[in-house]
């Protein structure tokens, strides 16, 4: 059986950027989301990059 799919919208956040643009211009210029931390509190806070939304609970939500 044959199934078609309808692509209505895309969104993404990560580490590179907070949309869809800021993403693809990191991805293209070759740029890396991966770094110290910054807002996660670690007692491995200084040893382990890591790739962190750069966003609050509350600024994400308001984006929904």
């Amino acid at each position: 059986m044959e199934s078609k799919v309808y692509i209505t919208g895309i969104g993404i956040i990560t580490a590179l950027g907070n949309d869809l643009s800021e993403n693809f211009s990191a991805l293209k210029e070759m740029r890396t989301g991966i770094g110290k931390m910054s807002l996660l509190d670690s007692v491995y806070k200084d040893e382990i990059p890591v790739g962190e939304v750069m966003l609050k609970d509350e600024e994400l939500i308001r984006q929904l």
